[in-house]
């Protein structure tokens, strides 16, 4: 790691979602930095694919700092505001996500962009939200196998119809389709 940068560590702590400890980012001070806890799926059975579940708490505020979630380099979730109580009182964020077949790297990304002021003077009337006192924590990381049982929620945009288009072709696994309404 870089002068001035910390790496995650598992954190005991009295808010942990599961158990007694939760990862922690590192604390940063040098501005545009970041601590990453990254997870390599390789070599693990993930030729299903499968539900990728964790649970956050996020003492972020952009524009000083915000913690992301990516699978390959890619940006999944963003958490750039408060995410949990006052000065760290347990409120969580439960986050799943769907992994498809083959190999991934999950990577938490906690960043610091630097406090508004000297570094950022267009946000002069920055006012700190005081929930953002207190740490970042990610706890709870699962990989669940795909059991053949989908739940797709209707959230209201252009999904009709969920079907299994298994066919005849003597693979016995399931192969989902999604169709969705082209007007």
């Amino acid at each position: 790691h870089p002068p001035n940068v910390d790496k995650w560590e598992a954190d005991q702590t009295a808010v942990a979602y599961e158990g007694r400890y939760a990862a922690r980012p590192g604390i940063l001070n040098t501005v545009n930095s970041q601590s990453n806890l990254t997870i390599s799926l390789e070599g693990l059975d993930v030729t299903q694919g499968g539900l990728l579940t964790f649970a956050v708490h996020a003492a972020v505020e952009m524009p000083v700092d915000a913690l992301y979630f990516t699978i390959n380099h890619e940006i999944i979730r963003t958490f750039d505001s408060i995410v949990g109580g006052e000065g760290g009182s347990g409120e969580w964020a439960e986050v799943s996500v769907v992994l498809l077949p083959g190999e991934h790297t999950l990577t938490w990304s906690y960043q610091y962009f630097g406090m508004p002021g000297a570094n950022h003077p267009q946000h002069g009337s920055y006012r700190m939200d005081p929930r953002r006192s207190g740490n970042s924590w990610v706890d709870a990381i699962a990989l669940h196998a795909f059991t053949g049982d989908v739940a797709i929620s209707d959230d209201g945009n252009d999904a009709v119809a969920l079907s299994d288009d298994n066919g005849d072709d003597g693979d016995s696994s399931p192969s989902w389709s999604l169709a969705s309404d082209a007007n």
